[in-house]
């Protein structure tokens, strides 16, 4: 029975920088803890990725020029959203009920290689949708992953005429524990509240 029936990711070995699968069901997994600098093609700005678990924060500068920061904290159901320039933050109930959605999973996914990205060996995965859902159109993404981290370096994504439509660099990553003062509010903040949506 294949690994896409029974649910399950087969993936390359990353300690010896050799695959020994040609097809895989989902990409390796993310490290569990890291920083990042997200670049988007499609997109002036830059965002800053802090992962540690189940915390995540977000810093983004907006089209005015202000510093916004968002907090997930699965460990405690709650959501905030800092205004540095403001001193501010909002909070909310994350919902833990629903699904996180994988958008990697929306792929077949196959090795194809290595090139170097950012003076980084990365191994090359292409993943288009199922044939049996789209069997007439060229849309697919094309991902490096670093070999020795396991970190993503950068992700393209190909419309179903074919044509590329947006590339996505992880930037200047390190992977590893993240300091717990990244997934707290800082002290001078104060809490704004707002009617229906707060926790």
């Amino acid at each position: 029975m294949s690994a896409r029936k029974n649910n399950i990711a087969r993936k390359p070995s990353f300690i010896s920088g050799r695959a020994t699968l040609q097809t895989i069901a989902i990409l390796p997994p993310l490290p569990k803890s890291f920083k990042c600098e997200l670049a988007r093609s499609d997109e002036q700005v830059k965002m800053m990725n802090y992962v540690d678990g189940d915390k995540k924060r977000f810093e983004q500068v907006n089209k005015t020029g202000q510093l916004e920061i968002e907090i997930y904290r699965r460990d405690l159901s709650l959501i905030w959203e800092l205004y540095p320039h403001a001193k501010t933050y909002f909070q909310s109930k994350l919902d833990l009920r629903k699904p996180v959605v994988n958008p990697d999973t929306f792929y077949d996914w196959k090795e194809e290689g290595f090139k170097m990205i950012n003076k980084r060996k990365c191994q090359k995965f292409v993943g288009r949708e199922p044939e049996s859902r789209w069997p007439y159109d060229d849309a697919r993404e094309i991902c490096f992953v670093d070999v020795q981290t396991g970190m993503r370096r950068r992700a393209i994504t190909f419309n179903p005429a074919g044509t590329q439509c947006l590339t996505v660099d992880w930037l200047n990553a390190e992977v590893g524990s993240q300091p717990n003062a990244v997934f707290e509010i800082p002290p001078n903040f104060k809490r704004v509240y707002r009617r229906y949506y707060d926790a």
